[in-house]
Formats: C-alpha cells, sequence, structure tokens
C-alpha cells in the first residue's frame, strides 16, 4: 500500500531532480527538463483554485467577518510560518549559488 510521502516522493524525484533547463542542455537539443519545468508550472497555476471555498461567499459575509472579533492565532502563525521559511529558503538559495560561483 502507498502512502501520502511515496507519491510526494514520486513527484519531487520526476519534476526537481532530473530537470536540467540550462543553457548547455538547451544547446544540446534536450528539451526534457523544459518539459517537465512547464508541466510543472501549468499544474501549480491551478491549485488556488482549490482554495475558493476559503473565501466569504458574499460581500455581507465578508463585512460580518471584518466585524467579528474573533481571530485565528494557528493561522496567523502558519502564515508567518510560510512567509519565513520562504524568505529564508530564497536567501539560503542565493546565498549558496553565490559562494558557489565565488568559489567559497
Amino acid at each position: 500500500m502507498f502512502t501520502l510521502s511515496y507519491y510526494f516522493s514520486l513527484f519531487y524525484l520526476f519534476f526537481f531532480y532530473s530537470r536540467d533547463v540550462s543553457n548547455d542542455a538547451m544547446r544540446r537539443h534536450d528539451v526534457s527538463g523544459l518539459w517537465k519545468l512547464t508541466v510543472l508550472t501549468s499544474l501549480i497555476e491551478i491549485v488556488p483554485l482549490g482554495l475558493l471555498w476559503l473565501l466569504p461567499s458574499s460581500a455581507e459575509e465578508q463585512e460580518e467577518l471584518a466585524k467579528s472579533k474573533e481571530r485565528s492565532r494557528l493561522g496567523g502563525y502558519v502564515f508567518l510560518t510560510v512567509l519565513a521559511a520562504s524568505l529564508g529558503f530564497s536567501i539560503l538559495t542565493a546565498l549558496n549559488r553565490l559562494l558557489t560561483v565565488w568559489g567559497l
């Protein structure tokens, strides 16, 4: 029986492990990485459609939510965690690339 982590592993290996979209690959006419990148970015575009049910269904419902004193601490923590992780990953990736280019 396959678990969810098995499918995530397959997804990761398929889209990230063997995705060469460098200039050298394009000069060799190797577009295998390019089509995987195209499919991945096309699939990512439709992800927000699965989150539409979280939006208020009317302007009145939105106004009621704005007036409500109820707040979600978990939602705030999740937002800040995703934000910090994204920024940290971007900074570490940039630093890694710079150090690799500089040969340090």
